[in-house]
């Protein structure tokens, strides 16, 4: 028996169903070549219908079941698609300009050659759905799951990306500068070479996709990222160390253990930035603002940060060694048993800072203020103070041999139990100064007002 039916016995079904409260079913039904067009097919099940040369512009498939259905070249423009199962359908070259197609589900649908020119494709499910040659241009893909989909010929300069999902994607090579990709994910995403200059990626995911298989990284090798808004992005581990990203906007970012090595980060705003373990290791941060970032752990050995905003930073436990942190503000700034031997801090802002532990061997800290900062037991061998702001600093076990505290402020500070052997504290103003059980040697050069037999406690070796 054939399953071809008239527009008429359509029309008869359909009345008869919903009279008696019943879900129209048309499914594996042939309807060639009918005019429905501003029709209302609302919820109507058709999986597996044939509609090849109908004409549904306009028409109401709200929630319908079009599950497995061909709809080649079928004219769907301005159609009414919302939540409906489009499954496996066959859509190749179908004019779906302007359709709504609001949560609808096109997992495994074939769309090659498809119109989708300014449909609303929110929410929608492409997972698996052959796209080849389709056309997005004005489309709205907001928080659309294209997971998977090689979308590098596409144009999508004028479609709506926000908060889609595109895991495992390539996107290589695309053009998308000063596009709203804000709250995208882009886990194991191919961004290779991707242009996105003053683009908005605000909480973007980029982090790795992890699964039984084994993980897939995120790639953006050469990618272009200047100017773009950052914030609060996940990329952890990710490795940004060829990208671009000058006067990028990193702060809220979470960029644990990222490679970040080289990379020109000057001006760049990093505040509140999660940076535990990176690495920047040569990394020019000059007058970066990284306050109250998280840099514990992280690798800056002969970093750029001359001028860099490091207040409130936590670099507790990270290698600063031959760092330039020359008029850096690190005011408040967690620097415990950081290494910062060789490290250039002159006219550095340390007040309040937190330094027990800390390696300055051989630092320049010249005319840097070091008001109220607790340096308990670090090692400022060879370094220079000439001129710092001491006052009321703690220094007590400080290994200062051969340091350089020529004109210094020491006023206040406490000195107890520290070695000042080969110190120059020539100039140095020392009132109220603790110098209780501090050691000096004969090399010790004083202030010639400073009489050291009248300091109780003070012992010479």
């Amino acid at each position: 028996m054939s399953n071809e039916i008239t527009r008429e016995q359509i029309f008869g079904e359909i009345r008869s169903a919903r009279e008696k409260h019943k879900t129209p079913d048309l499914s594996r039904k042939i309807l060639h070549d009918i005019d429905l067009s501003g029709q209302d097919l609302l919820g109507v099940k058709l999986q597996g219908a044939d509609l090849q040369g109908c004409n549904l512009q306009r028409t109401n498939l709200q929630g319908a079941n079009l599950q497995g259905a061909k709809l080649q070249g079928v004219n769907l423009q301005g159609a009414d698609l919302r939540s409906t199962d489009l499954r496996g359908a066959n859509l190749q070259e179908a004019n779906l300009q302007g359709a709504n197609v609001f949560d609808s589900n096109l997992q495994k649908a074939n769309l090659k050659k498809a119109n989708l020119q300014e449909a609303n494709l929110e929410k929608t499910d492409f997972q698996k759905a052959e796209l080849t040659e389709a056309t997005l241009i004005g489309a709205n893909l907001k928080g659309a799951n294209l997971e998977g989909q090689d979308l590098r010929k596409f144009d999508l300069k004028t479609t709506t990306l926000r908060g889609a999902n595109f895991n495992g994607a390539n996107l290589a090579g695309l053009e998308l500068p000063g596009t709203d990709l804000s709250q995208v994910t882009l886990q194991g995403t191919d961004l290779e070479m991707v242009k996105l200059q003053g683009a908005n990626l605000q909480g973007a995911n980029l982090n790795k996709i992890s699964s039984l298989f084994g993980s897939r990284a995120t790639k953006l090798t050469g990618a272009n990222l200047s100017g773009a808004n950052l914030q609060s992005i996940q990329f952890r581990g990710g490795e940004l160390y060829t990208v671009e990203l000058t006067g990028a906007n990193l702060s809220q970012a979470d960029l644990q253990e990222a490679n970040l090595r080289g990379v020109d980060l000057h001006e760049v705003d990093l505040h509140g930035a999660n940076l535990q373990s990176t690495n920047l290791e040569g990394t020019d941060l000059q007058r970066a603002n990284l306050q109250g970032a998280n840099l514990q752990g992280s690798k800056l050995e002969k970093a750029n940060l001359q001028e860099a905003n490091l207040s409130e930073a936590n670099l507790q436990e990270s290698n600063l060694q031959g760092a330039n942190l020359a008029g850096a503000n690190l005011s408040g700034a967690n620097l415990q048993a950081s290494k910062l031997q060789e490290s250039y801090l002159a006219g550095a802002n340390l007040q309040t800072a937190n330094l027990p532990g800390s390696n300055l061997a051989g630092a320049n800290l010249a005319e840097a203020n070091l008001q109220q900062a607790t340096l308990s037991g670090s090692n400022l061998q060879t370094a220079t103070l000439q001129g710092a702001n001491l006052a009321g600093t703690d220094l007590q076990e400080t290994r200062l041999q051969g340091a350089n505290l020529q004109a210094s402020k020491l006023q206040g500070a406490d000195l107890q139990g520290a070695s000042l052997q080969e110190a120059n504290l020539r100039e140095a103003d020392l009132r109220g100064t603790c110098l209780k059980t501090a050691t000096y040697n004969q090399q010790t050069q004083w202030s010639e007002d400073f009489d050291v037999s009248l300091v109780r406690g003070l012992k010479v070796e």
